[in-house]
């Protein structure tokens, strides 16, 4: 289901602080939003898949409240990943080029440890 993919993936960010805590870069999370159900999320959300109104209704507003709004505070970290980030044309191109942001140093490393078909 689309929740497995969200507590799958804060139980293991969860693991990682607690064996790594002076890293700051694994993330701290009060909350979070699960959008897609349990498929292979490192192909769910391009437009091919993911199709029409979803990427167009939802892209926006992504980055909207979470980049625009973060702006300064994510250019602070990682200049380049947030230029990909609102160039993005779909929300996978967004998830890709935000996953520096999740504490991983490229897509292979966290689709390796997040995605819910590896399970």
């Amino acid at each position: 289901s689309g929740t497995a993919v969200t507590v799958t993936a804060l139980a293991k960010w969860d693991r990682r602080r607690k064996e790594e805590p002076n890293n700051r870069r694994i993330p701290v999370f009060v909350s979070s939003v699960a959008v897609t159900p349990g498929y292979d999320i490192s192909k769910v959300m391009h437009r091919e898949r993911f199709l029409f109104p979803y990427n167009d209704v939802l892209l926006g507003g992504v980055k909207d409240h979470f980049v625009i709004q973060n702006e300064a505070l994510l250019r602070s970290h990682n200049n380049d990943a947030v230029d990909q980030m609102l160039a993005a044309t779909s929300l996978q191109d967004l998830v890709d080029a935000a996953v520096p942001f999740a504490g991983y140093e490229n897509t292979t490393l966290y689709y390796q440890d997040t995605n819910p078909i590896n399970e």
